[in-house]
């Protein structure tokens, strides 16, 4: 199961927390911890574009975590770099690595609040004109009393992860036809199920785009956007985050084509539901003691009670759990089954579940309660007890119109929803 994370970008992050130089951290960026345990800890892989590595500071903090760099050692093939070089040198791996530096120093800035954005981008060139040989401890020392030391250090790691001859990067398929933020929005805009204040946002948004960037060609640039746009009227706000959601469709399409996860855009057309097909959704803040939401997903989601959630664990149990026999083979098992059909991801989804069950037991504490369709299968992680897990018996294109309807009227809800253009079976 391959996934691009929307909201690890970093304009999909600060349109859809708001986080600022005040406030440079939200309660999404510990959400989004936990969905990248959940994602690592079932055996999936998390593909990246060249914009996330140089703009998230998600990732950069993840990096600084020892025990996740741990677990890249055990799984390396949880992460995987998909870029086009800006510059193409004799060493390709770098050329991809060093992409999106090459391609944030020709902007100037990052999205995400830092500190001090100048000196993010200055470590970026001299890394970019070090080269191949860049010695990345040294240049990182040189920067020692940066105020944003800590973040620099997880980009640093980061950067040197996919350095490494044993990371994965790769470039998109030559073949592969490249799409645009503004053909992403044409194709909303073709599809006859976009309606209401969805159709309205998307076709406003197309308006505003043609009348403050006179240039066509310019039109599919965000960058070129962003600065054509005023930040402080509401309607251009509301465009901005139809074009973060197009731009970062495109890129997904670019490097993982069938595994976008959107998040929650509060007050924004969930774009990529639209473009691809829902493959799964995680939804949250219910309330359990009988909301009208939660009956509708009792009567397709039998429960079956599991005493442990992946967002409670540290990396280092993460890492016991993937090195474990018994449990790590049923991992395995896993993997497989969830590219087969229902009854083998029950069967799968039970032997992981209790092969985890008495390595984790005692470690975490009774969560916030949530939801994971994955699939055939549904996930219940919290409750008034414990963590709940249950397999839907929806299959094909009831299950698919589950969670449509879920997308649709739980958007508040939406932690993430995986979408994908083509597959044979949901879940896939």
């Amino acid at each position: 199961m391959r996934m691009y994370a929307h909201w690890l970008d970093g304009e999909y992050r600060k349109a859809s927390t708001g986080v600022d130089i005040r406030q440079r951290w939200a309660a999404e960026d510990e959400t989004a911890e936990r969905v990248i345990k959940t994602l690592a800890l079932f055996g999936g892989t998390l593909v990246l574009s060249d914009a996330q590595v140089v703009d998230s500071p998600v990732l950069w903090r993840l990096f600084t975590n020892s025990g996740f760099r741990r677990f890249l050692r055990t799984d390396p093939g949880f992460l995987e770099l998909v870029a086009r070089p800006v510059t193409r040198g004799p060493d390709v791996r770098w050329s991809i690595a060093s992409a999106g530096l090459e391609r944030a120093i020709i902007a100037g800035r990052i999205a995400s609040p830092v500190l001090d954005g100048m000196a993010v981008i200055s470590l970026f060139q001299d890394i970019v004109a070090a080269g191949p040989a860049a010695d990345l401890s040294a240049l990182l020392s040189a920067r020692k009393a940066a105020a944003d030391i800590s973040l620099l250090f997880g980009f640093t790691e980061l950067f040197r992860y996919f350095a490494l001859s044993s990371s994965n990067v790769a470039e998109p398929l030559a073949t592969k036809s490249q799409q645009t933020l503004y053909s992403v929005i044409e194709t909303a805009l073709a599809r006859p199920d976009l309606a209401g204040e969805d159709r309205r946002q998307v076709e406003a948004t197309k308006l505003l785009i043609d009348e403050v960037v006179e240039n066509p060609t310019d039109r599919d640039r965000r960058a070129i956007i962003y600065n054509a746009l005023n930040p402080v009227l509401p309607a251009h706000i509301t465009a901005w985050k139809v074009v973060v959601q197009a731009w970062n469709v495109a890129a997904q399409k670019t490097a993982c084509e069938t595994g976008g996860s959107i998040g929650n855009m509060p007050r924004s057309v969930p774009l990529g539901a639209y473009i691809d097909r829902p493959a799964d959704v995680m939804l949250a803040r219910f309330d359990v003691t009988g909301s009208g939401a939660k009956k509708v997903m009792d009567r397709v989601v039998p429960e079956i009670p599991v005493v442990w959630d992946p967002g409670d664990l540290s990396w280092d149990e993460i890492v016991e759990i993937v090195e474990n026999g018994t449990s790590g083979s049923a991992r395995l098992g896993l993997k497989a089954a969830l590219l087969s059909g229902a009854y083998e991801t029950e069967d799968a989804v039970r032997q992981f579940a209790n092969a985890v069950a008495p390595l984790v037991k005692g470690r975490v504490s009774a969560p916030t309660w949530w939801i994971w369709t994955l699939g055939p299968v549904a996930i219940r992680f919290g409750g008034p007890a414990a963590p709940m897990l249950g397999v839907s018996m929806l299959t094909g294109l009831a299950a698919e119109k589950a969670i449509v309807w879920a997308i649709n009227n739980l958007r508040e809800r939406v932690i993430a929803a995986r979408v994908v253009e083509s597959a044979k079976r949901i879940g896939v």
